[in-house]
């Protein structure tokens, strides 16, 4: 990534983070003409919501960056108030992009248009308008069009509220990428709480996946979670074969409105926003001092089997690897910086709990050997107290994979079947890893560097 953000006590060296202003969701994620790209609503004026551009990140190998700035600005009648998440798909040599314009009167009321623009350079991003507006049986809480190709055709994914206040994904067609044909639910009822947003179908040889995030909004407050369900998307009769049974994707506190692409090689790749906080807990993030709010997962591979999502670092992470080194339990272990790698091989019988302290309580991980539990403990910055999120494993404990940052916290168990996600601050200068494992727990670790 260029090395051209301010350098604080937070700062990410191989996570996209803005040099100024609010990120939030990942947009319009793409591998086009050699070179991927990451769009991202941003606020490049303030660290609020206020405002909303798509602002960009290009690289030719999801390990060195280039910022680019402003791809898409809130400058016609159906955007002017917002441009709001999409997707992008290539077709003909161009890149086709899909997105929400929101609207607002001087009434505060909103209307929502799916918008579409096309570049033919990843440089120039030209404005087509309206594809398409609002059906009946839905409010203007209509956005988030996620576009994936079918067998004789191409659909859009919308996330959604109806009429009756419950939420839901729409499901659009088209053959011409212009001509947008409404088809219907696809996937509706109280577990989507009274809004969805986000939805993301994705295709694997086993079966369908359909990422979400539903949310309960209230007046003043809107609580979200982020997941998926299982099932089949049947093309010709245009609907979602599942059970309902809505699976987290993530264990952690901040992992929220994630997108997918397919890359070159077939691999099917997701970034999340590092969010879903509380509004108490974005206006005190220690990182407004310095001018910018809100980052980026690092890039994951997504797989599928047993009714499963599997979720892995990209291998072109393992560029940013120094020598190998092997835990050292016997002696203090201090880090001058925190861009981190590390990799833990458990045992078949395990006698004692393993825990995992960072930074003295900013983050702890314990493994409760007689309750076969996972607990992830993290310091809040807001309240100033200890959270805690537990989850059972279906298996034993087998293997971690473990990315750090000064301010990141990225867990992989069991091969990526469980991922815990978030972010920390820790305002003093303790740089401490402490661990405590049986003696069989094999430990190696990696300095990043780019």
């Amino acid at each position: 990534m260029e090395n051209d953000k301010k350098v604080d006590k937070y700062s990410m060296l191989y996570h996209l983070t803005p040099k100024f202003g609010l990120l939030n969701d990942p947009n319009g994620l793409i591998h086009y003409k050699g070179e991927y790209y990451v769009f991202h609503q941003w606020n490049k004026f303030e660290m609020d919501h206020s405002y909303k551009c798509w602002g960009y990140f290009k690289s030719k190998d999801m390990v060195n960056w280039n910022n680019m700035s402003v791809a898409i600005l809130p400058d016609m009648y159906f955007d002017k108030n917002g441009v709001y998440s999409g997707s992008a798909i290539e077709a003909d040599g161009k890149m086709h992009i899909f997105y929400t314009g929101n609207v607002k009167n001087e009434l505060g009321e909103r209307k929502s248009y799916q918008c579409k623009a096309e570049s033919d350079n990843g440089k120039i991003f030209e404005k087509k308008g309206v594809i398409f507006e609002t059906p009946s049986g839905y409010t203007e809480h209509f956005r988030d069009p996620k576009i994936f190709k079918g067998k004789n055709n191409w659909w859009i994914v919308i996330g959604a509220q109806t009429d009756k206040f419950e939420g839901a994904v729409a499901l659009y067609k088209s053959y011409d990428l212009n001509n947008w044909k409404y088809c219907k639910q696809l996937l509706k009822g109280e577990v989507l709480y009274n809004m969805c947003e986000c939805p993301d179908l994705l295709r694997f040889d086993e079966g369908d996946v359909l990422l979400c995030s539903p949310q309960k909004r209230f007046e003043n407050e809107v609580v979200s979670k982020c997941g998926y369900f299982t099932g089949y998307f049947l093309e010709d009769k245009e609907e979602f074969k599942s059970d309902y049974c809505f699976q987290e994707i993530d264990y952690g506190f901040n992992f929220h409105s994630p997108q997918t692409f397919t890359d070159e090689n077939g691999r099917v790749i997701i970034y999340g926003w590092m969010a879903g906080m509380t509004e108490e807990e974005e206006a005190s993030l220690p990182t407004r001092k310095f001018g910018y709010v809100h980052s980026l997962s690092i890039p994951r591979v997504l797989t599928y089997k047993n009714n499963t999502i599997y979720q892995n670092p990209v291998e072109e992470l393992k560029k940013l690897r120094g020598n190998e080194q092997i835990w050292d339990n016997t002696k203090s272990n201090i880090f001058s910086s925190f861009q981190l790698e590390f990799l833990f091989d458990f045992p078949k019988v395990m006698q004692k709990d393993f825990v995992f302290n960072l930074r003295e309580n900013s983050v702890e991980v314990n493994y409760n050997v007689n309750l076969n539990s996972i607990s992830i403990k993290r310091y809040n910055w807001s309240t100033n107290k200890i959270q805690e999120k537990i989850f059972k494993l279906k298996e034993n404990l087998k293997n971690m994979q473990l990315f750090l940052e000064e301010s990141s916290f990225e867990l992989f168990i069991n091969d990526g079947k469980y991922v815990c996600t978030l972010r920390y601050f820790c305002e003093s200068n303790c740089n401490d890893i402490k661990i405590k494992c049986d003696d069989k727990v094999k430990i190696k670790f990696y300095k990043l560097k780019l």
